[in-house]
């Protein structure tokens, strides 16, 4: 994945750190794992109407940018 644009630091049972890349869906700010060399369509996809990363759970819906999602709760 191309922008992925954050880092999580987990441990595994033997204590050994794990380092995994991670986005945040623009719609939800929902924040995925990414697996190593993964597609976009494998971890969500991609919102071509404002050129971002969504979660698997935003995939599918039409585009509802999380700014708009204030703008709206704040009227």
């Amino acid at each position: 994945m191309n922008k992925a644009r954050g880092l999580a630091l987990s441990l595994d049972r033997t204590g050994k750190v794990i380092e995994s890349e991670t986005f945040t869906c623009v719609h939800c700010q929902r924040i995925t794992i990414v697996p190593p060399m993964a597609k976009p369509e494998d971890m969500g996809g991609r919102c071509w109407s404002c050129d971002a990363l969504t979660c698997p759970a935003c995939a599918q819906k039409p585009c509802d940018y999380f700014e708009k999602k204030l703008e709206r709760a704040e009227a």
